[in-house]
């Protein structure tokens, strides 16, 4: 075999290897952002979910707020825990206009920063959630309201009351502590992770975690 016939073999050769290159990048590129695809998609169902049971409980704090209009202690309670319940519903409409704006035809780091967006928005979802704390008493007077219809500010014994709100003094400082611990830096922290992970940021990260091989392959070229 001449020469020439060997170099135009080889050229030959490194033309498909490159094309067979490129095939594989593109297919593991959409792979990737399949796999992104159907960890949002889980995000949104959590979302839609607790968008509806978040209408659900607006509406039954809302009755009670009405039922126990003559009763200060049991439409304070109800007001409180509405504003939070509020709070969530926000959260959760945000969270899916976040998702709706990734798209698989924007540059990688364009969806990056929607991920990254949707990580502040769950930490700050997170800490409005851990905020309630202090507020328990809150909880247990609708509880008895609505299940035993009694005001238990009123009918409870002082001493009990009086430790639960020195109870709540006590969890003020602590939650406190919470909020400010919470962050994507501190996931090596035990219960950070748990309770991140648990809110839908273990699918941010490994959303995160495809988009960063699409990105690594897209500069590898």
């Amino acid at each position: 075999m001449e020469e020439n016939e060997l170099s135009v073999l080889l050229n030959q050769f490194d033309a498909r290897l490159s094309k067979s290159d490129e095939k594989i990048q593109k297919l593991t590129k959409e792979i990737n952002y399949k796999k992104t695809e159907s960890e949002l998609n889980k995000m949104t169902r959590q979302s839609i979910l607790e968008l509806v049971l978040g209408l659900l409980v607006t509406v039954i704090l809302i009755g009670l707020m009405i039922s126990g209009w003559n009763e200060p202690a049991v439409a304070l309670s109800a007001g409180l825990i509405l504003l939070f319940t509020v709070a969530a519903l926000v959260g959760c409409i945000r969270q899916l206009e976040l998702i709706s704006k990734f798209d698989i035809s924007r540059p990688v780091t364009e969806n990056q920063k929607v991920l990254a967006g949707m990580q502040t928005h769950l930490v700050l979802y997170l800490k409005i959630a851990i905020l309630q704390f202090p507020f328990f008493l809150a909880y247990i007077i609708l509880g008895f309201w609505l299940f035993f219809g009694i005001n238990i500010w009123d009918a409870g014994d002082s001493v009990w009351l009086i430790s639960q709100i020195v109870l709540g003094l006590v969890f003020l400082p602590l939650s406190i502590w919470a909020i400010k611990t919470i962050s994507y830096k501190n996931m090596h922290i035990k219960w950070v992770n748990l309770l991140i992970s648990g809110a839908g940021g273990k699918k941010l990260t490994l959303a995160m975690k495809f988009l960063k091989e699409i990105e690594d392959y897209e500069k590898s070229n």
